[in-house]
């Protein structure tokens, strides 16, 4: 379980229960970076070290898609590239 702060103006900060994933990486900044210049972008947060990525707007029939996109990010992280990644789900 995770929490998903929204809001802005009347509810700045509210919290929401939420589900996601936490991803432990050497370098959590540039794997971040891989994914949010990706396709399709994928934005997550750190926290304690770690990237987590929340799921509560990750429709269930794109998790083939954001797990492309976690893969191929992760292995141009590795191999240290910094151009953008590029996932496709196929059919």
């Amino acid at each position: 379980p995770t929490e998903a702060t929204f809001g802005g103006g009347a509810l700045p900060g509210e919290v929401l229960a939420s589900f996601g994933i936490a991803l432990a990486h050497s370098k959590p900044d540039a794997l971040a970076a891989a994914l949010r210049t990706g396709h399709p972008a994928v934005v997550g947060r750190i926290e304690a070290g770690r990237l987590v990525l929340d799921l509560r707007t990750v429709e269930p029939e794109r998790d083939d898609e954001l797990d492309g996109a976690v893969r191929v990010a992760v292995a141009g992280s590795v191999r240290g590239n910094s151009r953008p990644v590029r996932a496709t789900l196929e059919p």
